[in-house]
């Protein structure tokens, strides 16, 4: 179809040209004079072009350039400022396996505690979930006591992870503060679940039993299990305070909460790419939801006030995880080659290198902070 706008067919822009208009972003980089091109712009639904490559990145990210943050418009805490205004990382939580076999495997924070597992590795396997103040300089807890920790979130007084050291994977929740450590900890299971999200108290997971469906639940019981069954098998899926966002082949769809079930017949088309996954949504009542292809990461407003066909879109590969707030898009990538971690804004512009990891361990935020593991290391990034 032809084109008066490189990557945006008349039709899909007709009447939102004027908050919807591509734009190229120039940073230039201090202590040099090197301008970096970025995206910012309206993608087409189909695929087309981006009106610029995502690769070329406004900051290294790696190094600081002073041990204090007066370069940056806050406290970078540990770390310093990088040359590009953004604060540098540092290593919260070194190595907590370092020479016990302990390997972290995934991250969760409430704000206050930073929450990981840990995967004894051995002829027998065991695992434990720890957590320690984000402020503190050590002093780590234990909180809970599993066999195969896995895909750990937090929401209300608890923390709940899948845990597969079992035949069909379980569903386990326990207190945050670790006072059911040694107790009895709320297990479901015959779940099969390879997906976990919570918001509060509320839980929601797939089922590899069938991909057609999503499973509700509240903690710390768990005693009631909706099933939401669905026209088309589900291939993301996340939610926020009001509504359910999930992904199939053809497109993005939302429906308010709470579901009433069992099947859902009434869902708002939002976007309408191929084969999205890895769905997340910002918990702002009219942010973003985003996802990934194999073309790289996309979004758009969650509230459907843009048309179907049209969304940002940051080309990259090898996405492992991406994440969202009510500012900013963050992914790591290139993890076959050399990774690195990412943040774009959700109104577009060029994609900033935060720091490039060794290796693309899990991600995970809070309002404040992002963290990642590398190497066993659990690094945090202020925002």
């Amino acid at each position: 179809m032809a084109s008066d706008r490189a990557g945006v067919p008349p039709h899909r822009r007709a009447g939102n040209a004027h908050r919807w208009t591509a734009a190229v972003v120039a940073v230039v980089l201090a202590g040099g004079c090197q301008i970096v091109s970025g995206l910012s712009g309206l993608h087409e639904g189909s695929g087309g072009a981006s009106s610029a490559s995502g690769g070329a990145l406004s900051a290294s990210g790696g190094s600081t350039v002073a041990s204090s943050s007066s370069g940056c418009a806050h406290d970078c805490a540990d770390a310093g400022c990088t040359a590009a205004g953004i604060c540098g990382a540092y290593v919260l939580v070194p190595d907590p396996g370092a020479g016990s076999g302990h390997v972290p495997n995934s991250l969760a924070s409430d704000g206050t505690y930073v929450y990981w597992s840990v995967l004894i590795t051995g002829a027998v396997p065991g695992g434990f979930i720890h957590r320690q103040n984000i402020k503190a300089a050590s002093g780590t807890d234990v909180v809970a006591m599993t066999i195969v920790p896995q895909k750990l979130v937090v929401g209300g007084d608890f923390v709940s992870w899948i845990d597969g050291g079992f035949v069909t994977p379980v569903i386990k929740t326990a207190r945050s503060d670790g006072s059911t450590m040694g107790g009895t900890y709320t297990e479901l299971s015959g779940q099969a679940t390879n997906t976990l999200r919570a918001v509060g108290t509320s839980l929601v997971w797939n089922s590899a039993n069938n991909a057609n469906s999503l499973e509700f639940g509240v903690v710390p019981s768990l005693s009631q299990v909706n099933t939401l069954t669905f026209a088309t098998p589900v291939t993301g899926f996340d939610m926020d305070a009001k509504r359910l966002f999930w992904s199939d082949s053809a497109g993005i769809y939302t429906h308010s909460l709470p579901l009433t079930g069992p099947n859902v017949s009434a869902q708002t088309p939002l976007f309408d790419p191929t084969n999205a996954t890895q769905l997340v949504v910002d918990q702002v009542e009219n942010g973003n939801v985003c996802w990934t292809t194999a073309k790289g990461v996309s979004w758009g407003p969650k509230n459907g006030k843009k048309p179907p066909g049209e969304w940002f879109s940051v080309p990259t590969q090898n996405v492992n995880q991406v994440l969202a707030d009510a500012s900013y898009i963050y992914w790591n990538d290139a993890c076959t080659s050399t990774p690195a971690i990412h943040r774009v804004s959700v109104a577009g512009g060029a994609p900033v290198l935060i720091a490039n990891p060794k290796t693309c361990g899990a991600l995970a935020q809070d309002k404040a902070s992002l963290y990642w593991i590398d190497q066993g290391n659990i690094y945090r990034w202020i925002k």
